[in-house]
């Protein structure tokens, strides 16, 4: 570790030492040096993709998620490719904090960049549920079940709210179609219970 904080520290500081260090910081659990070693590493590379995953992951089990969010940002630009991924990320971590528009904006970004992603329009379903969007919430719910059919607890969700609006037909028609199409004896006992 001396070896690798005295090359890190040179100048100009041996990069590759810098992520060597903050591997050997981690596994000594010293989170703090870990992450002030990505941070600066962060800073001479800002496009290291490896770097920030890691500033973030560090960040996000330190508990500092404002800083986490900061870092998944930066990681949506300098990964494009993988943005789906960061702001599923960015969503979570918004909820987490308690910016519910924020994470709402967040999830409609992922739904976005993948329209045909069932799990993105759930997840996003289920925060305009949260913020008691019913519209938005049902709309985000029928487009996942129209994505994928076997996602069986979205239809007890959908038709939660349906019976919430007073649109009991439309929830029994749901509890029909998981009695028809689920493998599990629970889920179609339940259905028919609801039903």
């Amino acid at each position: 570790v001396a070896t690798l904080e005295q090359a890190f520290h040179a100048t100009p500081p041996d990069l590759e030492a810098g992520r060597d260090l903050a591997e050997a910081y981690v596994r000594m659990h010293r989170a703090t040096d870990a992450e002030a070693v990505l941070q600066r590493l962060a800073e001479a590379e800002p496009g290291d993709i490896a770097t920030l995953v890691a500033l973030e992951r560090a960040r996000t089990q330190r508990g500092d998620l404002e800083g986490a969010s900061e870092t998944l940002r930066r990681l949506a630009e300098a990964d494009p490719r993988r943005a789906r991924d960061w702001y599923q990320r960015l969503a979570q971590h918004a909820l987490a904090l308690h910016h519910d528009a924020e994470a709402l904006d967040y999830a409609a970004r992922v739904v976005q960049l993948n329209p045909d992603d069932a799990t993105g329009h759930l997840r996003l379903g289920e925060l305009y549920r949260a913020r008691n969007d019913v519209p938005q919430a049902i709309a985000s719910f029928r487009r996942a079940l129209a994505l994928n059919d076997r996602l069986y607890p979205t239809y007890f969700q959908l038709a939660d709210l349906y019976l919430g609006r007073g649109d009991a037909r439309d929830a029994v028609d749901l509890y029909r179609r998981v009695v028809q199409l689920a493998p599990d004896d629970e889920l179609v006992a339940r259905a028919g219970h609801h039903a």
